[in-house]
């Protein structure tokens, strides 16, 4: 006969109508190792007690009961919090849900519900603990991680374009985990054929209950093996959220902890003080235009409008270059005062196949001049070729 199921009850009210070891399922029966007072240390008694489940009564609580129930997950693994509350708000079941709740019961409850649900989140964990995992490249240490911000201050030149390949290149070129962010409209998963469920703009109203592992549930996997986080939900781009600053802020340290590298398809700024989230990265590649004399001036101003220290990892890239182009390279280069670190081509049909279809022109169109741009430009990132080598190497298979 299996072992029972221990629980452990801190609900004060609802404990002396809760007949759990009357309720079987499959063989399988409750026991209640104990029953919490008010006032006691529940987080202390857990370790005592080392129950399988903690059904906790919100409402009884003395303290916050989903900062206790985040610190319970993750120093108590073996322990399913199940909430016991009389609140039906959906932002009270959303905040248990980040905080690492296995289940959330609205009161009154009865015994056999309550047994429901104990059995219920068991049988879940013991799925998820049966299961094979996936093999897991090694993970990287904060100091390891590359975060990389792809900007521009004119939309409309292919800033997500190249943020979407970016990633797809680092992640199918190298042995990496590679993560995009997108962290202004649904594009990104338009461009990947993904349909997002979840909005990482969900995560603003409780920021300081999100760790690694529930930012993990926000997350969608590209068949590359990037994954996608991003500020819309659907396909299409549908449900697009505003995205705040310490969101994204929170969000890019979270995954500096698991990453290799990051790819953040930044918003257009609007403020100075939303481009606080650039000074998080540690390299920002500014996409510009060689046939748009606004565009130039646009990128002068947002290179003028960004935090102190940030133009000195910022690397200007022209996007959608053509031999006709009017502007010369060295005059972009005069008006911004820095130089050209790389140049990705105009092809016509091969970036709007890609857009239409939903795979990188890096992934489904690899042998393409186009892509070779890309995969020049992703080795800068990766420091295999310096920007005056790149420059040099483009512009004269551009222009030659």
């Amino acid at each position: 006969m299996a072992d029972p199921i221990r629980v452990l009850l801190a609900c004060p009210q609802e404990a002396a109508s809760l007949d759990l070891a009357a309720h079987r399922r499959n063989g399988e029966q409750l026991q209640v190792v104990g029953s919490l007072k008010r006032g006691e240390d529940t987080f202390e008694q857990c370790g005592r007690f080392s129950p399988d489940v903690l059904l906790l009564d919100v409402d009884t609580l003395e303290g916050n009961a989903f900062q206790l129930t985040k610190r319970l997950v993750l120093e108590h693994r073996e322990t399913a919090v199940i909430f016991m509350s009389s609140s039906k708000e959906p932002e009270d079941l959303r905040r248990a849900m980040l905080a690492g709740a296995a289940e959330y019961l609205i009161k009154p409850t009865e015994a056999e519900s309550v047994a429901a649900a104990i059995y219920d989140v068991i049988e879940v964990r013991a799925e998820r603990a049966g299961s094979d995992p996936s093999p897991r490249l090694p993970v990287a240490t904060p100091a390891q991680c590359k975060v990389v911000a792809v900007a521009s201050g004119k939309g409309g030149l292919g800033k997500t374009t190249i943020a979407v390949n970016l990633a797809a290149c680092l992640c199918t070129g190298t042995e990496s985990t590679v993560t995009l962010l997108g962290l202004e409209s649904g594009d990104c998963g338009v461009l990947l054929n993904l349909a997002p469920k979840h909005s990482i703009a969900e995560l603003s109203a409780a920021l300081d209950e999100v760790d690694l592992e529930l930012l993990e549930g926000y997350a969608t996997k590209h068949e590359s093996g990037l994954t996608l986080f991003t500020a819309s939900r659907g396909s299409l781009g549908g449900e697009a959220s505003v995205v705040t600053v310490d969101c994204a802020l929170h969000v890019i340290r979270l995954l500096r902890e698991s990453r290799d590298y990051v790819v953040v398809d930044t918003p257009l700024f609007q403020t100075k003080q939303e481009m606080v989230v650039l000074e998080a990265a540690d390299e920002i590649i500014c996409v510009t235009s060689s046939w748009d004399l606004l565009a130039v001036r646009n990128t002068k101003l947002f290179l003028c409008m960004m935090p102190e220290g940030c133009q000195e990892k910022t690397k200007i890239v022209i996007n959608r270059a053509d031999r006709t182009d009017m502007i010369r390279d060295t005059h972009i280069q005069k008006t911004l005062g820095m130089d050209i670190s790389a140049v990705i081509r105009n092809d016509a049909k091969v970036v709007p196949k890609s857009i239409n279809v939903g795979t990188p022109f890096v992934v489904g169109e690899e042998g393409t001049s186009v892509a070779q741009d890309m995969v020049q430009l992703t080795r800068l990132v990766t420091g295999s070729v310096v920007a005056a080598e790149t420059h040099k190497r483009r512009a004269f298979k551009l222009f030659g």
